[in-house]
């Protein structure tokens, strides 16, 4: 029991503490959770090519980046920027690879080599989370792709599969003209589409519990 306290000097006291404990919780971070294997990258364009309409997909499973989650303080949640390594793009052609690489993506060149998608804002998460719930959130940042950088929305969907691993999928829609980007003539391809669709899938576990995917130079 404090004495020879009056009422201010208990008020001014009891501010101080709820003021402390404020800047305690402040320094705990939330447990930080990152992209591992099973993490992959993906584009998926439609076009013309020799005289039939298909669907490319090109990937790379070179992605980085974390998650800062803690399912008692869903609403604390960040995520980290999230880089992709665009030279290691393959979409089973090799010929086509080649080119997207070099000629429409530029990323033989090390200034142009990473894409990156560093978030601003997240919508969607509840207040309470257990192990075993699907979440169903959109996660606002800008995407960088070589000198251009636009403000993208991914509608993501995470399970929380278990108090260390988080499981999901992210999917964008973006126009290449808006990143600067040409599409080199190729007498096989007789049109490509303007809308380009970005997928995330990844796993993503507890720092503590696994080492985190390396990035080969």
């Amino acid at each position: 029991m404090v004495t020879g306290m009056g009422k201010q000097g208990r008020l001014a006291a009891i501010v101080l503490v709820l003021a402390t404990a404020a800047a305690l919780a402040q320094d705990i971070e939330a447990p930080v959770f990152q992209l591992v294997e099973g993490t992959e990258a993906r584009y998926r364009i439609d076009e013309g090519f020799m005289g039939r309409d298909i669907t490319v997909v090109s990937a790379t499973p070179l992605v980085t980046g974390t998650v800062q989650f803690d399912r008692n303080d869903p609403l604390s949640t960040s995520v980290g920027t999230i880089t992709i390594d665009a030279r290691d793009l393959d979409s089973g052609r090799r010929g086509r690879d080649r080119a997207v690489i070099r000629r429409v993506l530029r990323a033989n060149r090390d200034e142009y080599r990473y894409i990156t998608f560093e978030p601003t804002a997240i919508t969607g998460m509840p207040p309470l989370v257990q192990v075993g719930d699907t979440l169903e959130l959109q996660i606002t940042g800008m995407l960088k792709v070589r000198n251009s950088t636009n403000e993208v929305v991914f509608d993501t969907t995470v399970r929380v599969a278990s108090e260390t691993k988080l499981q999901g999928r992210a999917s964008t829609t973006i126009l290449w003209r808006d990143y600067g980007l040409r599409i080199p003539g190729v007498p096989q391809v007789s049109w490509v589409a303007d809308e380009v669709t970005l997928q995330l899938v990844f796993t993503a576990v507890l720092s503590d519990s696994k080492p985190p995917q390396e990035r080969p130079d």
